[in-house]
């Protein structure tokens, strides 16, 4: 989504969405 970012650390190494 704009102007809104995640990031996570499972089940890969870094995913951002």
């Amino acid at each position: 989504m704009e102007g809104e970012v995640s990031c996570v650390s499972i089940p890969v190494p870094s995913i951002c969405t």
